[in-house]
């Protein structure tokens, strides 16, 4: 990771190793109170007549951020759609984030709007920033990972997990759900999956994979994996589940050190654990419910030693420790009901 602290407006810089799928800017600033507008620019070049694979204005005056492109002197059309996060007087964090279709764009933490390339992203080598802003830093973020190839990382922001203590909890009796998952349905070895790679690393990124999907952890769970989750609720979405499991086999059902079941009838968020075909206790309490139908969100899950943690959109949301170990028995992300996926990838 690489940075620029407090450049001058207007800003011209490269971008080091280029832009590649996985490749992440976060820009810090803060809005001046009476401005009009400022813009942000991926380049590929650093003359002023250069094309613009990505052109974010940002445009007070107007209250919308405008998505474009600039090629050969010409200006494509222009994308609207969409919040406008910006508040004249306050600060702000804005995250690009390269993937292999298009650009995802974050704002203060949360997800505002996804750009398809235009222009290969190979060909951006410099960043641009003018306008009325401030800016406090710029960051250049590598996601990398052995084995892996870049674009590791698909959410706007890594969320500070806070710190709390690590003295193990004692287990309660154990009591079936309230609501047991709905739908039983035959998954296929993992070798048969989408995603698996024989002998080898299974944990190259997934995109758009059907509904449900069981996603094969070669090696199983480990202390230090983030799981990164995009997608949306389905429009009338009544519940959905994701579950770190032994396996796929339908009888007996698989072990479940980690049930993440969304429910929207209750607007509750079930943890859970399942060995034996037994549940465990129900853990339920949240501070709020920041699912909703057709919007898209951003989960990542940390494997720590002693627990799961848990955040939704950029923020801590829960955590889960650990009840069934060793972790690494547990070798299936398993996701079913009413949600879309848009990618699963592993760090």
């Amino acid at each position: 990771m690489s940075k620029v602290v407090r450049p001058t407006i207007p800003y011209q810089g490269g971008i080091p190793g280029g832009i590649y799928d996985g490749k992440m800017i976060e820009i810090s600033g803060s809005v001046p109170y009476g401005a009009h507008r400022f813009e942000v620019n991926l380049n590929t070049g650093f003359d002023p007549s250069s094309d613009r694979a990505l052109h974010i204005s940002c445009r007070f005056d107007q209250h919308c951020v405008v998505r474009n492109s600039y090629e050969r002197g010409c200006w494509s059309i222009e994308e609207r759609q969409g919040s406008f996060p910006f508040s004249a007087g306050r600060d702000f964090t804005l995250m690009i984030m390269a993937e292999i279709g298009c650009y995802r764009i974050a704002v203060n933490g949360q997800h505002c709007w996804e750009f398809n390339h235009r222009l290969p992203m190979e060909r951006v080598n410099s960043v641009s920033i003018d306008g009325s802003v401030q800016i406090h830093k710029i960051e250049f973020i590598d996601r990398m990972n052995p084995g892996v190839r870049p674009g590791i990382c698909p959410v706007p922001s890594i969320p500070s997990f806070p710190s709390v203590p690590s003295n193990p909890g004692t287990c309660t009796i154990p009591a079936y759900p309230s609501f047991p998952p709905t739908t039983t349905c035959v998954i296929p070895p993992p070798e048969q999956l989408p995603g698996y790679i024989p002998g080898g690393s299974n944990l190259a990124p997934v995109y758009n994979p059907p509904i449900p999907y069981a996603y094969p952890i070669y090696g199983g769970l480990k202390s230090g994996m983030m799981i990164y989750i995009s997608g949306r609720p389905s429009a009338s979405a009544h519940r959905f589940t994701i579950n770190f499991q032994n396996g796929t086999a339908p009888y007996p059902p698989p072990d479940i050190a980690f049930h993440f079941d969304v429910r929207f009838f209750s607007r509750s968020v079930v943890r859970n654990s399942r060995c034996n075909n037994t549940w465990a206790a129900e853990e339920n309490l949240v501070a709020h419910f920041p699912f909703q139908p057709s919007v898209n969100f951003d989960l990542i899950i940390r494997v720590e030693f002693e627990k799961f943690m848990v955040a939704v959109n950029g923020q801590h949301f829960v955590e889960f420790r650990h009840r069934l170990k060793p972790l690494d028995r547990f070798d299936t992300l398993y996701i079913e009901n009413d949600v879309i996926v848009s990618s699963i990838r592993f760090a």
